[in-house]
């Protein structure tokens, strides 16, 4: 039967009236599910191991695992492509730590991404429908993608050809990489229940990561500095890692808050602390301020009045036994005013730079506000624009970073789609009568305010390890929206406040 609809098949008016949250709880039992976790139960459980023992994995171990999920994965990928959406989503944080070579051009990353591809082609070819079926998010991500991606054309014309070939090409498909996981996941998920099953994987792979990071805290326990102390995660980097678990700790987070008047809920607690400890670790302020801007986040969806009753706790907490907060932490934060020869007080070394690194990107901006200096030639030309050396070539601001490269209207189009994603997250989750949906939604919103609070101190959009699960969440929120569009009109809540708002 041709494929008539623009939305992809989702539970049909009459069926979903009579939707229950009965079903939201038979996800946890679906054959689906315990299917792919079984199949990915392996590979994780070998890692964490060893990554707990601090011991690295043999070369043929891993390839021997490779050689017999590999098989298995592709034989089922055309008719049901879950299992490799799994297996992406688990290697998305691990890409840079194992990079599984196989050959000129190809390691495990572009293997994943391209039997997802296939299978979403084969799946618009077996149902006769559009290979990009038109969805909430997809208008405003296609501008993003189309204003960003003209700063390809304004490089090459700045820059010359040879530079292009020489620099950018890479550069440039590690750019695309965010617009095809979205769309690619976007078009692959069927229904909502799929849409949830992803979110458990993509849960499963924050805590994969968080369980790294904690293996490394123990490990570094007794290094002699800040420095030599931060940890590195999977990402390999401080910063990134701070910023991944930021972006991912947002259904964990709203777990909590939403059911915490449940004792089991308390359960929880640890889990969040551990959070909490790995980004102590990493000591990157960014991070600390974005992981608390999504908790009073989730605290304001969860109700006014239960946001100020737990501010005062926390704030009488604090004022009354200090020692809460680790030294180290307290010591990263008083390293932003760093004593000056004369005995002033001035900024760090490390805040001065990004100052400088600001001010020459607000002055490509002003030069060029419309179509920007062109697409990674910040590096290139900071040297006109500070007065003085600067060795650091990322500007420590993505806003400030897509400005200067891009333009304003590419700018604005990014901060559109955050905002309408968090919008379409709050509606999901004060409209759906399903827990697990509605904390999904509550923590994707609490998701976009990390995205908005940690890029403002940093470029952690430029990689899809960091990003990736960002454009995965917006994926299940889209297909959750289009479920509770479909709910009878008992779940809709007239008193909300996006009621008004066309997401």
């Amino acid at each position: 039967m041709p494929y008539t609809n623009e939305l992809p098949a989702e539970l049909p008016p009459a069926a979903a009236a009579t939707t229950t949250a009965d079903d939201g709880v038979s996800i946890w039992r679906s054959p689906e599910l315990r299917s792919t976790m079984a199949f990915v139960c392996v590979p994780v459980m070998i890692f964490l191991v060893a990554t707990f023992l601090d011991v690295d994995v043999p070369a043929p171990i891993v390839y021997g695992i490779g050689a017999v999920m590999a098989p298995m994965m592709f034989l089922r990928v055309v008719r049901d492509p879950e299992w490799v959406m799994a297996a992406f989503i688990l290697y998305i944080p691990m890409a840079r730590m194992y990079v599984f070579p196989l050959g000129p051009g190809m390691n495990a990353m572009n293997l994943l991404m391209g039997a997802m591809l296939l299978s979403w082609w084969k799946r618009a070819k077996r149902e006769d429908r559009p290979m990009f079926a038109s969805m909430p998010l997809t208008g405003a991500i296609w501008t993003w993608a189309a204003l960003s991606c003209f700063s390809f054309i304004t490089a090459l014309f700045a820059r010359g050809i040879d530079e292009f070939i020489d620099v950018r090409l890479g550069l440039i498909r590690i750019w695309l990489d965010q617009f095809i996981v979205f769309f690619t996941f976007l078009n692959l998920i069927r229904d909502g229940k799929m849409a949830r099953r992803v979110a458990i994987y993509l849960c499963l792979g924050s805590m994969v990561v968080t369980f790294c990071g904690f293996a490394e805290w123990i490990q570094k326990g007794d290094a002699s500095s800040i420095e030599k102390s931060r940890l590195l995660g999977p990402m390999q980097q401080p910063n990134d890692l701070s910023a991944f678990l930021a972006y991912t700790s947002g259904p964990f987070v709203a777990l909590f808050v939403q059911h915490a008047p449940k004792l089991r809920m308390w359960l929880l607690g640890p889990y969040l602390m551990m959070i909490a400890r790995v980004l102590f670790g990493t000591f990157s302020r960014g991070g600390y301020i974005a992981y608390g801007i999504e908790m009073l986040m989730a605290l304001s969806l969860r109700g006014k009045l239960f946001l100020a009753a737990i501010i005062a706790v926390i704030a009488l907490t604090i004022n009354a036994f200090p020692e809460v907060l680790p030294a180290s932490v307290m010591a990263r934060l008083n390293e932003t005013h760093a004593g000056e020869g004369d005995g002033a007080e001035g900024l760090d070394k490390s805040s001065q730079t990004r100052l400088i690194l600001w001010d020459a990107a607000l002055k490509m901006v002003a030069e060029s506000p419309v179509f920007g200096k062109g697409f990674f030639v910040f590096p290139f030309l900071k040297a006109q624009y500070t007065e003085e050396d600067v060795s650091e070539s990322d500007n420590h601001n993505m806003y400030l970073y897509i400005a200067s490269n891009m333009g304003i209207p590419a700018l604005l189009s990014l901060i559109v789609v955050i905002w309408r994603l968090y919008l379409l997250s709050a509606r999901v989750y004060r409209k759906s009568r399903e827990p697990w949906t509605r904390a999904i939604g509550m923590g994707a919103a609490t998701m976009c305010c990390g995205v908005a609070a940690v890029n403002m101190f940093g470029s952690r959009m430029l990689d899809i390890t960091v990003m990736g699960y960002v454009w995965i969440y917006a994926a299940v929120i889209s297909h959750l929206w289009v479920e509770v569009q479909n709910q009878t009109p008992l779940a809709q809540d007239n008193n909300d406040q996006f009621s008004g708002i066309r997401p």
